[in-house]
């Protein structure tokens, strides 16, 4: 696991590359072909009004680790200079590994991320495993 200090700037950086890449595409939400792993995500989102300061539409960042490995979302970052959010492993920082997905595709991956949802701008959220308690903080740098 990466060490605080190596998240936060790997993260800023991945952060800023992600939105130039963003800002160049015309991005659509890709469905997700693994099977989830818990019972039905789609399911447990229509049963909550969705929660988050942004649609579903919108485009989030992940990491390939998330979409392609199954890796959980361990970290949650809702960035203060555009409200965006990104949904991260914990595990890499490294710019080709993010990518660019909806809000309503990164929720449906992992829907306990929902507990976060009221996290303000500027906050991250981590935990160790799914189904642990969140731990919040300010980050003057997000």
């Amino acid at each position: 696991m990466l060490d605080f200090q190596s998240v936060r700037v790997a993260g800023k950086m991945f952060h800023k590359a992600l939105i130039v890449l963003a800002s160049g595409l015309a991005i659509g939400c890709r469905q997700d072909d693994r099977e989830p792993e818990t019972a039905d995500p789609q399911a447990a989102m229509e049963q909550v009004e969705w929660p988050f300061d942004q649609s579903e539409e919108v485009t989030a960042i992940t990491t390939k680790q998330v979409i392609e490995d199954g890796k959980p979302i361990l970290m949650v970052i809702h960035y203060s200079d555009d409200h965006s959010w990104a949904f991260l492993c914990n595990t890499t920082g490294a710019t080709e590994d993010g990518r660019v997905v909806c809000m309503g595709s990164a929720v449906g991956m992992d829907p306990s991320v929902m507990a976060v949802a009221d996290l303000p701008p500027g906050w991250i959220a981590e935990r160790d495993c799914v189904g642990d308690e969140w731990r919040r903080w300010e980050s003057p740098d997000h």
